[in-house]
């Protein structure tokens, strides 16, 4: 596993990627931090003469209207903004009420299932040991 920090822009994924590629071994897939960042490693992808999902898997996070557009379709971690901004106003309106209760799970992060699965993604190849995995 390999990690890379960068800006949370498409030309910090393509950067960035172009240094993931350069190494061995090469990875097979990408989780970018933002659906920004995973335009840019589709670009660099590009560049490279390699294939999305054939050659490098990507997959994206905030699920942007946009993810939809690019080809192959990005598949992307969905973020349920609204639900997210709606449960962190309502513990500071309680916490400004008074409230002293200890931090919880707020279940405000459940969102995932609602992740599309699109064209950028493939089936597991060999895995970071060098065997196969299903």
């Amino acid at each position: 596993m390999y990690i890379q920090e960068t800006t949370f822009d498409k030309l910090g994924g393509l950067v960035k990627t172009s240094v993931l590629l350069r190494m061995r071994p090469q990875p097979t897939a990408i989780f970018a931090g933002n659906d920004m960042i995973a335009f840019g490693v589709l670009l660099a992808l590009r560049d490279s003469g390699l294939r999305c999902p054939q050659d490098v898997s990507l997959i994206g996070f905030d699920d942007l209207d946009i993810a939809e557009m690019t080809n192959p379709q990005l598949s992307s971690v969905h973020q349920p903004s609204y639900q997210l901004g709606t449960t962190a106003a309502r513990l500071l309106l309680e916490r400004v009420a008074g409230s002293t209760s200890a931090a919880k799970h707020t279940g405000a992060g459940d969102g995932i299932e609602n992740s599309p699965i699109r064209g950028s993604s493939a089936a597991t190849r060999l895995s970071y040991f060098g065997g196969t995995s299903g």
